[in-house]
């Protein structure tokens, strides 16, 4: 058997100073992390039966994960394999193409971006399976209530072309509660030289909307162009400006060579100039990448630091993420909220490609 799926801890790792550009004065505390702790390796997965694994998340104790098979796997704590179920096809329990998994009351609910959730008992027996319209992206609940994001693509007044845009349905009433634009894809001349009618290429520092449940029920929505957090109210969604300076830069002529290096080897092509050119790049970047749940507060994931903020928008911890953990290329650390959970005091960072999972144990000073 060759070891899959290896867990380890990282021994040291470096506490940020305190934060400068804070509005108002008060105390940023120092985050650490200090473990000596070692996992047994995960067995009994033999290479050609799993995928890459496309996302994780922790509930009671287990590691919840799905790879790109389409299969969901259970681990305990130290790195055990408890369980497994799902898998590709079209039948009960079986996805096309699996998108998310959501524990939540003892049940785990699970996305088919082809239009269909399945709800499993956490030992993995199906209890409902539910068709949708439109293409499924993501689960999230408000308190007990599930709601999930679905893609559609809406026409313009010519009929011939149009835009994405991303929808927060309801589960339970099948009702929608919110629309906004979809822009993390970009209209481009493709390589061969046609104009689709519709956005494909990969938005270069995109403008993305992120959605979190708060582990107190809240629902919140962050886009990583808007230095805010909006907290849902009844029946939309309010703005919380950040109560602190986060910075941003330039996009330089670098940036945009390491761009569309990255997409041709990610796409094992060459990218024609007709194509680079029709491609508009912002003039800044982003004023963070992703964001994930830190206890009651929200951690907005940078390239190289996380920041830990309230639902009030006011900093209060900084952490500075161990280069080792880190891709060398800024456009190799895309969606880091599906590689990163907080849980017990411990932040778990998931390599998809290497199966590896590193632990960091957080002491705050």
């Amino acid at each position: 058997m060759k070891h899959i799926l290896i867990f380890f801890i990282i021994l040291s790792f470096c506490a940020c100073g305190n934060v400068s550009n804070v509005k108002k004065k008060k105390k940023i505390k120092d985050i650490k992390s200090l473990s000596n702790q070692s996992f047994t390796c995960v067995k009994n997965i033999e290479p050609q039966d799993i995928g890459n694994f496309r996302k994780f998340t922790l509930y009671k104790n287990e590691i919840y994960a799905f790879d790109s098979k389409s299969k969901i796997y259970v681990f305990d704590m130290k790195g055990k394999t408890l369980r497994s179920f799902g898998r590709k096809g079209e039948g009960p329990g079986e996805f096309k193409f699996l998108a998310d998994i959501m524990p939540l009351k003892d049940k785990l609910y699970a996305t088919d971006s082809s239009r269909k959730i399945v709800t499993f008992d956490l030992q993995g027996k199906i209890i409902d399976e539910m068709k949708t319209k439109n293409r499924l992206k993501a689960l999230l609940h408000k308190g007990d209530d599930v709601l999930y994001l679905a893609r559609k693509f809406k026409k313009d007044e010519s009929g011939k072309r149009g835009e994405f845009y991303t929808k927060l349905i309801s589960l339970k009433d099948k009702q929608e509660i919110f629309e906004c634009k979809d822009e993390s894809k970009i209209n481009a001349v493709t390589p061969d030289g046609r104009s689709l009618p519709y956005p494909w290429f990969p938005a270069p520092f995109p403008k993305r909307n992120l959605f979190l449940s708060s582990n107190t029920g809240d629902l919140y929505r962050l886009c990583t162009y808007e230095p805010a957090i909006f907290v849902w109210d009844n029946d939309h969604f309010n703005r919380i400006d950040f109560k602190f300076d986060i910075q941003r830069r330039d996009i330089n002529a670098k940036d945009k060579e390491d761009f569309f290096k990255h997409m041709e080897e990610v796409n094992r092509m060459k990218y024609p100039q007709k194509t680079r050119s029709s491609i508009t790049f912002p003039q800044k970047t982003e004023y963070f990448l992703g964001a994930i749940n830190w206890d009651n507060n929200i951690a907005l994931i940078k390239f190289k630091e996380i920041l830990i903020i309230s639902p009030q928008g006011e900093l209060i911890k900084k952490l500075a993420l161990p280069s080792n953990l880190l891709p060398q290329n800024y456009f190799d650390f895309i969606f880091p909220e599906k590689r990163m959970v907080y849980y017990d005091n411990k932040l778990f960072f998931f390599d998809e490609e290497s199966y590896m999972l590193s632990v960091l144990k957080i002491k705050e000073n």
